[in-house]
């Protein structure tokens, strides 16, 4: 290819002739040959990445292209890049890219993992739990359900409560109607959405379909199939963000200038929406230096100063969480006392209304408000922009969970009201609770539904008005922004009641997937038409492991209710798959007993305190060697670095050397000519 330019070495003496010269021409011309050629045929590093990491890397074999290997490849490749095309709201996010950022991107992008991970969520429990038990036929209690030692279930103590379990409704009223829509009662508590409506019996089909096992078991493998998104999602983000973790304060805007840009886009509006991209992605490296080269003057007065604002904001967090907190735990004692299922009709309908949604409304004005006041106080503690929003996304989700946990807490306290009759419903100052898991179910089911409405109210009348004030009276600061970690904490918190209510109501997913779905539409209006570009833009390299770290946190505070409840807590014997048991894992015990002897004696070793200790064992080693192992390769990538650092050096400092060479020789060529 360059047979034209061929290139010798320096000459080792010192002494320097024509010959050299022409040498020396024609090694800086055969320089330029190689860049023009480069430049011509080789696409730029970030190129290539993007390529192989979209689309794949075909690798050469050495037979024919018929090969089976490079068929496959091809396929692949194929696939991926039809994915690729079909992906949804590809555009979208891309538009609202080029407007605001990647920061605000990287929220929609989390949103719509968000929908993939909701749809399979709601797959499992509709195709498993759901139609089994609406289309086919049930058999009476057998040997599957009951197992042979009848100490873990009261069938008659369950078939009396079940017959005082009847729900009189007579709703005939639209307004009673959609009243009860709205709250989960009346004709909603006998519909599929609730855990009331099964039963704990066997299919009459043709192979053997336990309805509270299937219930059981679905449900634990929806919380692993939850586990295995989260952990595909924050692997794939580290392998992005592993780059931006690098240090590269030497060459990042020139990165940004020179490396970043897509050279395959051949539409005008794309490259537009590109262009603001890499602007609003400069625009945060050149705030964070600043913010860097501002830390490192100050004094030692005003570091102290900034420390001190930092601990009095931690205290004020802190009394911002107890107070939601008491509010909580004392509006669902008074909704409890004051709405009693069984005296619902003494009460006027709107006043009803307003007492049983007082918790939701409580917990939604607290998630709507302190947030709020968290972002105002954080820009007193002067951190950078990047930071901030980690921040606030650690106090905001304190508060969320903090308020889930205390209404659970609540809810606990209600359900373990004693003293109880035989039918574990409250007596006395207890509220007589029939079925409380349907009652619990119920709770979620209006949170999802008022935080609904609430982003709904937000998105469609607030953020307009406050565009409209903002021009009118010309006020830049009533303009409403993208709020990112407000949005991402609104998409943990609904994640959250999906998790925590799906066990009570197993089409709660489905509810939460079509919040999501409309959720997508109204941000996407908030941000491309109301909201204003961001004044400090975030960087979204580290944004998405963040928001999947923050969902898994989320995640393990919702499994612990739900694991704690079907080992300890007795269920109702009125109602739900689960009636004839002392506790809600007996059908698991029940399944076991049924096996032969070997698969039983192997499930009891596999379950033993013995087993699980050596396996936490096991896995506390491998987490230390996979630790020490990666503390090893960070050494290496150190040393590393610093060989290239030096390799990079040296090759500097050969081409000043020959760049020293070549003015040698043109001036002696110069001097003898004259």
């Amino acid at each position: 290819m360059f047979s034209n330019n061929k290139i010798s070495p320096l000459p080792n003496n010192g002494v320097v002739d024509d010959s050299s010269g022409s040498q020396v021409s024609q090694r800086r011309q055969a320089v330029v040959t190689v860049e023009q050629n480069s430049q011509i045929w080789t696409p730029h590093l970030s190129e290539r990445l993007r390529r192989r990491t979209e689309f794949g890397e075909l690798k050469p074999t050495k037979k024919s292209s018929g090969n089976l290997e490079q068929k496959i490849i091809q396929i692949r490749r194929f696939l991926r890049e039809v994915a690729f095309k079909l992906e949804p709201w590809r555009e979208s996010v891309k538009a609202i890219e080029g407007h605001h950022g990647s920061g605000v991107a990287s929220y929609f992008l989390f949103l719509r993992w968000s929908i993939y991970l909701n749809f399979g969520f709601f797959m499992l429990l509709f195709g498993l739990i759901v139609i089994p038990q609406v289309a086919f036929k049930k058999k009476n209690y057998t040997t599957a359900v009951l197992g042979i030692n009848s100490s873990y279930v009261h069938v008659n103590y369950s078939q009396h409560c079940s017959q005082q379990y009847i729900l009189n409704y007579s709703s005939t009223s639209v307004s009673e109607i959609l009243l009860d829509f709205l709250q989960g009662t009346g004709w909603m508590e006998k519909t599929p959405l609730f855990y009331g409506y099964y039963e704990g019996k066997e299919l009459n089909y043709d192979k053997s379909y336990i309805i509270p096992l299937a219930y059981i078991l679905v449900c634990i493998f929806s919380l692993i199939y939850s586990v295995i998104m989260m952990a595909k999602k924050s692997a794939s983000n580290f392998q992005d963000s592993i780059y931006d973790a690098t240090p590269s304060s030497h060459y990042q805007f020139f990165t940004l200038v020179f490396l970043s840009w897509d050279y395959t886009m051949t539409d005008e509006i794309s490259a537009k929406l590109k262009l603001k991209s890499l602007k609003k992605q400069i625009i945060s490296e050149l705030t964070d230096k600043q913010y860097r080269q501002k830390r490192k003057n100050l004094t030692t007065y005003q570091y102290a100063r900034i420390i001190f604002i930092r601990v009095l904001v931690n205290i004020f967090v802190l009394l911002c969480l107890g107070t939601g907190a008491y509010l909580i735990y004392f509006t669902t004692q008074f909704t409890t006392f004051h709405v009693k299922p069984d005296e619902f009709h003494g009460h006027h309908e709107s006043v009803r209304f307003l007492v049983e949604y007082l918790p939701s409304i409580t917990i939604s004005a607290l998630n709507g408000f302190i947030p709020f006041v968290f972002s105002f106080i954080t820009k007193v503690e002067d951190y950078l922009p990047q930071n901030q929003v980690i921040i606030i996304l650690i106090r905001t989700i304190l508060l969320r969970l903090a308020s889930l946990i205390f209404l659970v807490a609540s809810l606990y306290k209600e359900v373990m009201c004693t003293p109880k009759d035989n039918c574990n419903v409250g007596v006395a100052d207890c509220p007589p609770l029939r079925c409380w898991e349907t009652y619990i179910g119920q709770q979620f089911y209006k949170l999802v539904i008022m935080d609904f409405l609430i982003s709904f109210s937000l998105c469609v009348i607030v953020e307009p008005l406050r565009k409209l004030f903002s021009r009118c009276l010309k006020i830049s600061s009533l303009e409403p922004q993208f709020d990112v970690p407000k949005n991402v904490l609104d998409l943990v918190y609904t994640q959250s009641l999906s998790w925590l209510g799906f066990f009570f109501a197993p089409l709660l997913p489905c509810m939460v997937l079509l919040k999501f779905f409309g959720t997508f539409y109204l941000k996407k209006l908030s941000a491309l038409k109301w909201c204003a570009a961001l004044e400090k833009p975030y960087k979204a390299s580290k944004s998405q492991s963040l928001f999947a770290t923050v969902l898994m946190i989320s995640f393990f505070f919702c499994c612990l209710p739900i694991g704690y409840i079907i080992c300890y807590v007795p269920p109702s014997r009125s109602c739900g798959p689960f009636r004839v048991y002392n506790n809600m894992y007996d059908i698991l015990t029940i399944t076991v007993e049924l096996w032969p002897l070997t698969a039983s004696m192997i499930v009891r070793f596999l379950s033993s305190s013995a087993f699980i200790l050596t396996i936490i064992v096991i896995l506390i080693l491998f987490l230390y060697h996979c630790a020490q192992r990666g503390s090893a390769q960070n050494e290496t990538i150190k040393l590393l670095r610093k060989q290239l650092n030096a390799e990079r050096k040296e090759k500097f400092y050969f081409m000043m050397e020959a760049n020293n060479t070549a003015t040698i020789v043109a001036e002696n060529k110069a001097s003898r000519k004259q």
